[in-house]
This record gives C-alpha cells, structure tokens and sequence, in this order.
C-alpha cells in the first residue's frame, strides 16, 4: 500500500494531477491532383542511370517521372502555365 492509503486518503481520479500534454496535431492532408497507372518499358541502361541519380539526389522514381513529364510537355507548349 502506498503512504496515502494508510492515512485514508483518497485522490480524485477526475481531477488531473497535471495538466496532460495534448497530442501534436496530425499532418496536413496532402491533396493530389488525381494520378493514374503510367506502366512502359524503358531501355536497361536508362533504368540503371535514372537509379543512380534517384540514389545520387535521394528522391523517388515518381518524382523523376513527374518532373521528366512536366519538362517534355512544356518544352513543346503542352503543359498549362498553371500547372507548372
């Protein structure tokens, strides 16, 4: 038994003892503009080279392919000046 026992003390469990941390808000909600499945065959050694610069950079192959579209589409005036 604790010291407060003894003596016939009791503690309402009610009323905090200290004031309790509050959670850290959750992360903001990150909204897409919508993806879909891009699935093509590449040449082996453009796979090994876009690997070593994702490693090199530490960035994802979809960033790299995000990024590669955005410039092919707007090099040829595809791509909406919003967009960029």
């Amino acid at each position: 038994m604790s010291g407060n026992e003894d003596r016939g003390e009791t503690h309402d469990v009610s009323t905090p003892l200290a004031e309790t941390p509050q959670a850290p808000p959750p992360p903001p909600t990150r909204r897409s503009p919508g993806r879909v499945q891009f699935n093509h065959r590449i040449r082996a050694d453009r796979d090994r080279l876009l690997q070593k610069y994702k490693n090199k950079h530490e960035t994802s192959m979809q960033a790299i392919v995000d990024q590669m579209v955005d410039e092919y589409l707007s090099a040829r005036g595809l791509l909406p000046q919003d967009s960029e």
